[in-house]
C-alpha cells in the first residue's frame, strides 16, 4: 500500500515493438489464444500509454482507487499489451516487470491488485457487494481464503486478526461445514477463538512435555551417578572407628560423584520440629555440589543418612508462574527429594518442600 500512496509521475513514451507480429492474447470467451491483426497492434502503444497515465492519475487518491488500478492492470495483462511495446528498446518480461519499471511497484503489489479484482471484483469496474467495504490491505490478506471460508468474514475483522486466523488455519484447519452453519455458529471470531484455544492447549502440552523430558534427563543423570558410585569400593577410613557402631559409618559426597569418602557421623538427634527445620535449611550451607549441570544452571546437593536414606536438594530448578498462552515469570527454586527403603527410585521419592522434609525427619527420627 505504501508503494501506491507514493505513486507519482507520468507515463513514459512507449514504442511498438518490431518483433510483435506473432503475439496473441487469450480470448476468455473462446477459451483459446487468438493472434492480433496488424491493425489491432497499431494502436497498442497508445492504448498502453492511456492506461498507464490513468494509473498515475489514480495514484493521487489510491486509497479509494486501488480497484480501478487493479482493473486497468488486469486489462493490460489480459490483452497482453506489454508484449507489443518497449521503452527505448527496453522490453517487459511480464506484468511484474512492467509494474516495477514503470510505477516502482513490487512484483507482489502488481499481482495483488490484479488478483483482488479477479477474486472480489464485480466485473464492471468495482467490487462485489460483499467486499465493497473492505480496505486494500484486508483484501490482500483475504486472497488465500477459499470461497466458503470467505463467507465467515465481515469488514470489522482487522488485518491483524485476518493474518492471525490465516496462520492458525494452516495448523488447525477448518471443520467441514454445512451451508446451513454459515451466519449461525461459524464466524471468523469463533474460528479465531478456536485456533487460539488449540494453540494455547498445544503450548501447555509442549511445556509439560519439555518439563517431563527434563525431569527424565535429570533422573537418568542421577541414576548414572549413583550406579557409578556403587561400582567403586570404599576407601579405607581415615578415622579411628573401633569404638563406633557400623550404623554410624556413612558415605558422604565429595566434589566428584565418582569418588567416595568415609566419615563418622552420629545420629542427628533432632528433638523437635524447630530443630529439624533449622537443620534442613542449613545442612547444605557452604557444601560442595554433589552434581552440577551447567546447561541447566543446576546444582544438586546430597546428604546420606546413617540408615542409607538420601536427601537431595536441587538448586536452580526453573519453573513458570502460570501455564497460560503467555508464559509467566521464569524463576529459580530449591526443591528437596528423599530416597529411602520405601522409595528407592528417585522418580518416586518423598518430599518437595522444607516442611515435607521435616515431616519425614519426624517419622524417621530414631533411624537417623
Amino acid at each position: 500500500m505504501e508503494e501506491l500512496l507514493s505513486l507519482r509521475g507520468e507515463a513514459p513514451e512507449f514504442q511498438l515493438r518490431a518483433d510483435s507480429c506473432a503475439c496473441s492474447h487469450f480470448d476468455w470467451s473462446r477459451g483459446d489464444s487468438v493472434p492480433y491483426t496488424p491493425e489491432e497492434r497499431a494502436g497498442f502503444a497508445d492504448e498502453l500509454t492511456e492506461k498507464t497515465e490513468r494509473i498515475f492519475e489514480l495514484g493521487q487518491s489510491v486509497s479509494k482507487a486501488f480497484v480501478e488500478i487493479g482493473y486497468l492492470l488486469l486489462e493490460i495483462n489480459n490483452k497482453n499489451l506489454i508484449r507489443f511495446v518497449c521503452i527505448k528498446s527496453q522490453t517487459f518480461l511480464d506484468m511484474g516487470d512492467y509494474g516495477f519499471k514503470v510505477f516502482g511497484f513490487q512484483k507482489s503489489t502488481t499481482y495483488n491488485l490484479m488478483n483482488i479484482v479477479k477474486k472480489f471484483g464485480d466485473g464492471e469496474g468495482g467490487l462485489s457487494f460483499a467486499y465493497k467495504d473492505y480496505s486494500y490491505t484486508q483484501l490482500v490478506y483475504l486472497l488465500p481464503f477459499t470461497g466458503y471460508e470467505l463467507k465467515m468474514f465481515t469488514p470489522v475483522a482487522t488485518v491483524a486478526e485476518i493474518k492471525e486466523l490465516r496462520a492458525g488455519l494452516k495448523k488447525y484447519p477448518l471443520h467441514e461445514w454445512r451451508s446451513s452453519d454459515f451466519g449461525k455458529k461459524i464466524t471468523w471470531r469463533s474460528e479465531l477463538e478456536r485456533v487460539r484455544k488449540a494453540a494455547a492447549e498445544e503450548a501447555v502440552a509442549e511445556k509439560k512435555d519439555k518439563k517431563e523430558e527434563r525431569k527424565q534427563g535429570l533422573l537418568a543423570m542421577l541414576s548414572s551417578a549413583e550406579a557409578s558410585e556403587s561400582e567403586i569400593s570404599l576407601p579405607s577410613p581415615q578415622t579411628e572407628v573401633a569404638d563406633v557402631s557400623a550404623e554410624e559409618l556413612t558415605e558422604v559426597a565429595s566434589d566428584s560423584p565418582g569418588e567416595k569418602l568415609i566419615e563418622v557421623r552420629k545420629t542427628l538427634g533432632l528433638k523437635n520440629k524447630e530443630e529439624r527445620k533449622k537443620w534442613v535449611e542449613g545442612v547444605f550451607e557452604d557444601a560442595s555440589p554433589y552434581l552440577t549441570i551447567p546447561e541447566l544452571d543446576l546444582k544438586i546437593y546430597r546428604y546420606v543418612f546413617v540408615n542409607g536414606a538420601r536427601l537431595f536438594r536441587f538448586n536452580g530448578v526453573t519453573y513458570w508462574d502460570t501455564w497460560s498462552t503467555e508464559p509467566g515469570r521464569e524463576g529459580k527454586i530449591a526443591k528437596y527429594f528423599i530416597t529411602d527403603s520405601k522409595c528407592p527410585k528417585f522418580d518416586m521419592c518423598h518430599a518437595r518442600s522444607v516442611n515435607q522434609v521435616v515431616d519425614w525427619l519426624t517419622e524417621h527420627g530414631k533411624e537417623i
